[in-house]
């Protein structure tokens, strides 16, 4: 099957950590992308994504942070996940869950977490895992909304997929590799700032009294823009080549935190 295909490659400068930072001359102009479902071309109707081109290794533990802000709260939209390449099997979702909050899927653990999600506005989400640590913790705007510890050690197998945009289930069936069809879902709006890091980022002490040290360091980030203090030694939004399907558009992004 044929595709759409759009080319995103963004490269960092160093010392450029700030999005308030991309209008000097020797920073790169901020990117942000936008995806719309709803807008169908003749070679991949229903299949709008992109795709992180990166290597990927075993991974024992992660950090995603990244910036959506969703046009319509109208269906389920998925924001990031990782596949396994072989068999399409889901190890990492991040969605939005239609009139309830956002949905995490991590191997075999699943979470339901409720958060004001609002249509129009820019949204702030950090979520980290450790199958060494054994935990999960998510946050939302700032806001600390949950953190699971468990009682064995995992890795997620490396090799796999990282997308962003649409569930592995809805790119098969759109590409005929699947008969039976998927509910309408993905995601219809803008993604900036998107970084993933190998590293743990606070789930011991979001589960201890030291919750307020963690909370301050996610308000900086927020206030910053800054993901590269989370890291991004995975996926950098600057440097890692994207390659984008269907209606995925990229644009210059404003130089105003929390308001691209």
């Amino acid at each position: 099957m044929m595709h759409w295909v759009v080319y995103f490659l963004w490269y960092a400068v160093v010392g450029c950590t700030t999005a308030q930072e991309t209008n000097d001359a020797d920073c790169p102009a901020l990117m942000k992308l936008h995806f719309n479902q709803s807008e169908h071309d003749i070679f991949s109707p229903y299949i709008h994504y992109t795709r992180y081109k990166t290597e990927v290794p075993d991974l024992t533990s992660f950090t995603l942070n990244f910036w959506v802000l969703f046009d319509t709260l109208e269906q389920n939209a998925t924001v990031f996940t990782y596949v396994e390449e072989q068999y399409g099997d889901t190890l990492i979702s991040v969605k939005y869950v239609k009139s309830f909050g956002w949905g995490l899927e991590i191997l075999d653990k699943k979470m339901l977490l409720r958060a004001p999600v609002n249509a129009g506005s820019w949204h702030h989400i950090l979520v980290s895992w450790s199958g060494k640590l054994s935990g999960l913790t998510f946050w939302f705007d700032g806001d600390h909304i949950d953190t699971q510890l468990y009682t064995k050690d995992e890795v997620i197998p490396g090799g796999g997929i990282f997308r962003s945009g649409q569930t592995e289930l809805s790119i098969a069936y759109w590409d005929g590799e699947l008969e039976e069809k998927q509910p309408d879902e993905g995601l219809n709006g803008w993604l900036t700032l998107l970084s993933l890091d190998s590293k743990p980022f606070g789930i011991k002490k979001a589960a201890t009294d030291e919750l307020h040290l963690v909370k301050q360091k996610v308000g900086y980030l927020m206030s910053t823009c800054s993901s590269p203090k989370v890291g991004g030694n995975l996926i950098d939004w600057q440097t890692t080549p994207q390659k984008g399907y269907g209606s995925v558009t990229v644009h210059l992004a404003r130089d105003r935190c929390g308001h691209f």
